[in-house]
């Protein structure tokens, strides 16, 4: 057996030699080869997955927990909804002196049976979740050596590097630095308002350090981010506009990783990709690998819009991201469109001012040209909702329907629609911000957003739809409140 050890996460743990893994912000995988590896593809060969970190991060994708016992709690309520699910008999763990739980689970998927282990372990300083899975027929085999790998499995407390302040870059500049793993290096710039900014972080290594890039404002919120957005896995982020003239900082950490690299920065008056366009615009731009290009309109207050971002050929996955005129996200959208395109439709604007559009690759990735477009239009309303309402209704082709409801902060709802077609729920809060989705967790293909509390007062907007074009037909919509 190999260690693999990850002292910003929290953990080691020994891995069979011939093995292969691969480490991401807190999520570690480990496969019995390279393919099943890149696909994070149990249905071939063995596949254990480690996700680890202060108990802060891990309740972000798992929910709130204080023991162990939640945190197994909300794992399985997901695993519940799953078809064929199965939950075995739970057993107590201790991994160096954090005490777990363990407890064999089963599922099927896309129709095979899958057969696996689930670990949780939670104390005052790390919190992980870990799994080991693979194909049924293949468990009596793989038991053996999950099992050793869970009996290796140590951690404690995550120790993160304290960032390191390293001064101002001017614009035309270029900076170098070296990153430990799960280092932060701090630099600064001045920028006036209505320009646009340009950053890159390009690892001299890109097979030891994965680069990420976090841009904060003059008031130390986060304003823009970004992984990929360069070459291989370099970070770009790409003509983010300067809304208020003082300093920003730039946060240049890692992915995964860590290694030497280089920092440059470009101030313009004009975006170098993208560009500004109007109500009723259509546009082209091509997209190189990996990259981001930005698009601004304005907009005001109650304008309802459709963004739409089409492939123009074949091998790019659409996706598109909407920021508002204070720079927050706003909404954003993968394959909402025909095939692989992206469709911000019926979209109410929050405010005036100017507002950003990101259109890249999503999770697919690709290159080429794209059809960008930009609408006002007028979303007509199904109907006004009260908490205990159901309803019945039918969608007709290449249509959504759009639901108002009045909740007050900390309402706890459920919204659920229900019908034969793949149905789809989303819920926007009254800033715009689209705060939930939901595609199956209502049991089959239905939709649900369960026990879901309320971040603000005022009118929500719920968009009910079939998950793709040929789901239609009668659904029924409840929304249960308080």
């Amino acid at each position: 057996m190999a260690l693999y050890t990850d002292p910003t996460a929290g953990f080691s743990i020994l891995y069979p030699v011939g093995w292969v893994y691969e480490a991401e912000a807190g999520v570690a995988f480990f496969a019995k080869s390279e393919e099943a590896l890149e696909a994070v593809d149990p249905s071939e060969v063995l596949l254990l997955v480690v996700f680890v970190g202060a108990p802060e991060d891990v309740e972000v994708e798992f929910g709130a927990m204080v023991t162990a016992q939640d945190l197994l709690d909300n794992v399985l309520e997901d695993l519940r909804g799953e078809e064929g699910a199965e939950i075995g008999e739970i057993e107590a763990w201790t991994f160096g002196e954090t005490p777990g739980l363990g407890v064999e689970i089963g599922w099927i998927e896309e129709d095979i049976q899958f057969r696996g282990y689930l670990i949780v372990a939670v104390d005052d300083e790390v919190a992980g979740v870990v799994i080991g899975m693979c194909p049924d027929a293949d468990w009596d085999a793989a038991w053996p050596v999950f099992r050793a790998m869970f009996q290796s499995l140590e951690l404690f407390a995550p120790e993160v590097p304290e960032p390191v302040e390293r001064g101002p870059i001017q614009p035309g500049e270029m900076v170098e630095g070296t990153l430990p793993l799960g280092g932060v290096d701090i630099w600064y710039f001045e920028a006036e308002e209505g320009r646009y900014v340009n950053i890159r972080m390009d690892a001299v290594d890109p097979g030891t350090l994965d680069a990420y890039l976090e841009l904060y404002d003059e008031d130390g919120a986060i304003v823009a981010e970004n992984d990929d957005g360069g070459d291989d896995t370099n970070a770009l982020i790409a003509d983010f506009p300067v809304t208020t003239s003082g300093t920003s900082y730039i946060h240049a950490l890692t992915y995964s990783g860590e290694g030497d690299y280089t920092l440059s920065l470009e101030i313009s008056e004009e975006p170098s990709t993208g560009g500004v366009i109007e109500y009723g615009q259509t546009v082209e731009g091509t997209l190189a690998e990996g990259a981001e290009h930005g698009w601004f309109f304005e907009g005001a207050e109650g304008d309802v819009v459709t963004i739409a971002m089409n492939a123009l050929g074949e091998g790019l996955d659409c996706y598109l991201e909407l920021y508002g005129p204070d720079g927050t996200a706003l909404t954003d959208d993968d394959d909402s469109g025909e095939r692989l395109n992206a469709l911000i439709e019926y979209y109410e604007l929050p405010a005036d001012g100017t507002y950003r559009v990101i259109a890249r690759s999503g999770i697919l990735g690709g290159a080429g040209p794209y059809e960008f477009r930009l609408e006002q239009t007028e979303m007509v309303v199904e109907g006004i909702l009260t908490y205990g309402d159901i309803v019945t209704t039918t969608l007709e082709p290449d249509t959504r329907h759009h639901w108002l409801f009045e909740g007050e902060e900390g309402d706890v709802v459920t919204i659920s629609m229900t019908a034969v077609m793949d149905t789809y729920l989303e819920l926007f809060a009254p800033d715009g911000v689209r705060v939930a989705t939901d595609d199956d967790s209502g049991g089959d293909t239905n939709a649900e957003i369960s026990a879901f509390a309320l971040p603000l007062s005022g009118t929500y907007r719920i968009i009910a739809r079939g998950y793709g074009d040929e789901d239609v037909g009668e659904y029924e919509l409840a929304l249960i409140g308080p």
